[in-house]
């Protein structure tokens, strides 16, 4: 959920349960929010929609009432778009609270809206009940496919939106009435038939996403999925560990690929212990890569030496009544990450070389004395 203290938070959580946005899950939040008409130009074509006709009810009656809606819709339609482009200007996703001051104006201005198409209704002026009922059917039916992602505040918004004009119609006639409680009654079952379309549809994506970005030995994140958590995080100061395992080739030749996946798959899941909560991703072979975060990305270097020491206790290979150990050597590069991470990893690697570079002279160098 977002991050913020007090009020604002509680509110922000408020409508999010009204809403039956998914508080619990942040990537399928992220996901439904994605498909909602929350860019600046899906914004204003709404805005403009609704300030028409509130523009024509001041046009055609010059009551005080119609330039109070009209006025409020500006000032709404304002906030909105404000936000929207504020949001866009990075070209990313539009952010979540961003998203909650949407979606909560947007709930203002069907209400309102609701509210002025019924009065422009009882004026009895043709054209402008005309108007008012045109505008009505095409805001509910639109939110069929527009609010599918969150079906609870769609027909919610139908309701909000249709029942002043119900009651104004039914004084009119009771079969129109009931005509038009249908329309959107049908509207409501259409946007939780798309709601459930949609979620199989995001279900789907998630899924491959999920195999595209996981190597599927140690179940840790591949290169792909490495760079996509990268470029989600913020620009915040981390620590990489560009990690190369020692003595992995030795156990590969001597007991076969089989005892060698064994062993991936053991140190998987030990770095996945020693840094809980990161990022931990194999790139291939025997390279693996911790990103560090936060208070973690100050002990890098405690974090190699422990992922060393873990790394190096015995691997029981059972099939083959034998254990085995490998060594481990880090490079660590530290930084903040700006337009992307692959100066980062670069100079990691960069590091990790060094280190291998140093180890191998040192063998070389023991050898020779041994001679």
């Amino acid at each position: 959920m977002v991050e913020d203290d007090g009020p604002r938070r509680t509110a922000i959580r408020a409508i999010g349960r009204a809403a039956g946005i998914p508080l619990d899950d942040t990537d399928l939040r992220r996901d439904l929010l994605d498909t909602m008409m929350l860019r600046p130009v899906g914004v204003l074509t709404a805005s403009l929609c609704m300030m028409l006709m509130s523009a024509a009810a001041l046009w055609m009656t010059r009551a005080p009432w119609a330039g109070a809606w009209l006025l409020l819709d500006i000032v709404v339609s304002a906030v909105r778009l404000a936000a929207a482009i504020q949001a866009t200007r990075s070209g990313r996703r539009v952010g979540e609270r961003t998203a909650y001051v949407i979606l909560a104006t947007a709930w203002i201005m069907f209400t309102v809206f609701g509210i002025g198409c019924a009065v422009s209704f009882k004026t009895g002026i043709e054209p402008l009940r005309i108007a008012a009922t045109l505008g009505i059917l095409g805001l509910v039916t639109s939110i069929g496919p527009r609010w599918a992602a969150f079906p609870r505040l769609g027909v919610g918004l139908a309701v909000s939106a249709s029942l002043p004009m119900l009651v104004a119609i039914a004084g009119l006639n009771g079969f129109v009435a009931s005509f038009f409680a249908l329309l959107v009654v049908h509207a409501a079952s259409l946007t939780l038939q798309n709601h459930r379309l949609l979620m199989t549809t995001i279900g789907a994506e998630r899924a491959a996403r999920i195999l595209a970005e996981t190597d599927p030995l140690t179940g840790l994140l591949n290169r792909t999925g490495l760079i996509s958590a990268l470029d989600a995080l913020p620009r915040i100061d981390v620590a990489i560990l560009f990690l190369d395992l020692d003595g992995f080739k030795s156990i590969n030749d001597r007991h076969g690929h089989a005892a060698g996946d064994a062993v991936l798959t053991v140190i998987g899941a030990r770095l996945r212990q020693v840094a809980p909560g990161q990022i931990v991703a194999r790139l291939g072979g025997d390279e693996f890569v911790v990103v560090l975060t936060g208070d973690a990305a100050d002990m890098a270097d405690t974090v190699a030496a422990v992922a060393g020491e873990r790394v190096a206790k015995p691997i029981p290979l059972e099939e083959l009544c034998l254990s085995v150990r490998v060594g481990i050597s880090a490079g660590i590069a530290r930084g903040a990450l700006g337009s992307g991470a692959d100066a980062l990893l670069a100079e990691a690697d960069a590091a990790l070389y060094e280190v291998k570079r140093h180890k191998a002279m040192h063998t070389s160098r023991r050898h020779v004395a041994a001679a």
